[in-house]
């Protein structure tokens, strides 16, 4: 409610006030407020819901459902971390590759791995995250498999390069953004505006700019009506470079109808995680509420599977009657099996922390150690790899 207040009514953000703090405190004191941790996963769920068998074929029902579960399982990242890339936090789809060494010869050599950089999380740190392609433990995540499959169903254009001594692979994809902050005097002038750029793609003679036309009249007004100055925006269309013909054939066509202002239109990295409409994926973000009834659901059906014919040995209900799962329940796992596996990874509780993003404000004056391991990717992969 606090953060709520924050964004949208600053000056009169109750949370804030002396007397309801205080009325609040004197509620928990009188019935033992306490706070319930979502129930973590375990591995035996991980495995039902990556694993396709003979009594079940992939609980979640497409490649983006599963490689977000892959991804927030072996890199224990926040849902917010990896969902709504460009709505200011989110993964960025050029932000995460797949990597392997190079022998003496230029030959790849060795694991997989998976590398992702997050820009701006929830706690204002940039931070790497990596993890082997495929987990050595129970679970056996094919992470990397998984983001292939999903590189496959978005048809996103991924290039091979080599770098600092690693091959790498990883998508070149680029939407063209329009700012809707202050696109007019008022409202009704705002959707009149938008409705010009939809009228010129609907009339663009090129496939790829057109196709895109209704979806942005629908998308762009409810971001329009949103109170959210991260979101006031609309992605046009999409691209395989930072520079493509149909690209700079629409922003000519936007600039000569007067949308000349600075910052207006701006060509940038897409998200990794899309919205769809009807059977397409679209260049918008994928919201991070969209996970929700996702995650439950799945969750459900894992847990009974898991419990079908013995108890699952990792799952601690904590004195739940029933599991509680949340948004953070594939986080607590991974955590969990990150520091019981210590003792078999060799990764340490520093990098546990810098991994999953712990102690970042105390972290981030250590100036050294940041710079010690910007790139010790080798040792980030330890962490989430007997999941």
């Amino acid at each position: 409610a606090g953060s709520m207040l924050a964004k949208t009514r600053p000056n009169q953000n109750v949370t804030k006030n002396p007397s309801v703090k205080a009325f609040y405190r004197d509620l928990c004191n009188k019935h033992g407020s306490e706070g319930v941790q979502r129930t973590a996963i375990t591995r035996r769920m991980i495995k039902i819901l990556l694993e396709e068998t003979e009594n079940h074929k992939y609980l979640p029902t497409n490649a983006r459902d599963r490689l977000f579960f892959g991804l927030d399982i072996m890199m224990g990242l926040r849902v917010g971390e990896l969902l709504g890339g460009g709505d200011s936090h989110g993964m960025l789809a050029n932000n995460l590759a797949i990597m392997r060494k190079l022998d003496g010869e230029g030959k790849p050599t060795g694991q997989e791995m998976l590398e992702g950089m997050i820009e701006h999380s929830k706690t204002g740190f940039k931070r790497w995250v990596n993890c082997v392609g495929t987990s050595k433990g129970s679970a056996q995540v094919p992470v990397a498999q998984l983001l292939r499959d999903y590189w496959k169903d978005t048809k996103v254009n991924v290039v091979t390069t080599i770098e600092g001594g690693y091959q790498v692979e990883r998508p070149s994809y680029y939407v063209l953004r329009l700012s809707l902050v202050a696109l007019a005097e008022n409202y009704d002038a705002d959707k009149e505006r938008l409705e010009k750029v939809v009228r010129i793609m609907r009339a663009s003679k090129i496939e790829k700019i057109s196709c895109w036309a209704d979806y942005v009249s629908y998308r762009g007004k409810q971001r329009l009506a949103g109170d959210s100055l991260d979101k006031k925006y609309i992605n046009l269309m999409q691209g395989d470079a930072k520079i493509s013909p149909e690209m700079d054939e629409l922003i000519s066509v936007l600039l000569v109808a007067g949308f000349t202002e600075k910052g207006r239109l701006r060509v940038m990295p897409g998200p990794l995680f899309r919205a769809t409409s009807g059977q397409y994926f679209t260049c918008m973000p994928l919201a991070i509420s969209s996970s929700y009834i996702v995650m439950e659901t799945n969750f459900d059906k894992a847990y009974e599977l898991a419990n079908k014919d013995s108890p699952d040995p990792e799952l601690e209900l904590e004195g739940l009657d029933a599991p509680m799962w949340g948004h953070h329940s594939c986080r607590r796992c991974a955590d969990t099996v990150a520091r019981r596996s210590m003792h078999l990874t060799g990764a340490t509780s520093r990098d546990i922390d810098i991994m999953f993003g712990w102690k970042e404000a105390f972290y981030s004056k250590e100036m050294q150690l940041h710079y010690e391991t910007s790139m010790d990717r080798e040792r980030r992969c330890l962490v989430t790899s007997m999941m």
